[in-house]
């Protein structure tokens, strides 16, 4: 397996930045995750599906990497940003899809949680704020 994360392929997309924002703000991501019980403080993974349904690439180095983010809602509220990014393991070409594990804590409290799950361009903007779909889901906070 040590070889096989040398090939030249994985170097490629490894190597591919992105030095510019992005012009359009579009993504699809899936689970086979539904809701999620946690403690609070508890990390958690989510396993994901990202599709790329836009005409640019998109990679996870660069002067404006995307990376993958997520938000907490309570009761319809967004809580204070305090989201872990999660890089995408290749660069994701136009129509193309990556697997990613979400990694994140649970908050300390909250009564009706909604995990938003999105991708972020660093230094320009989150994608469900300029209108993509976050994927959702509803976590109970064990108290």
């Amino acid at each position: 397996m040590g070889c096989k994360a040398r090939s030249p392929e994985l170097n490629s997309d490894a190597s591919e930045t992105v030095d510019k924002p992005l012009t359009n703000f579009s993504h699809d991501i899936t689970s086979s995750v539904h809701a999620l019980t946690l403690s609070p403080g508890e990390v958690f993974r989510v396993p994901v599906t990202i599709k790329n349904p836009t005409a640019e690439v998109w990679a996870s180095a660069g002067k404006y990497p995307v990376l993958v983010s997520y938000m907490w809602f309570d009761k319809g509220v967004m809580l204070p940003p305090d989201s872990e990014r999660t890089m995408l393991p290749s660069r994701v070409p136009p129509g193309g899809s990556v697997a990613v594990t979400v990694k994140g804590t649970a908050p300390q409290k909250g009564q009706k949680l909604l995990l938003r799950i999105t991708l972020v361009q660093e230094g320009v903007a989150w994608f469900m704020v300029k209108g993509a779909l976050a994927l959702e889901i509803p976590v109970e906070l064990k108290q």
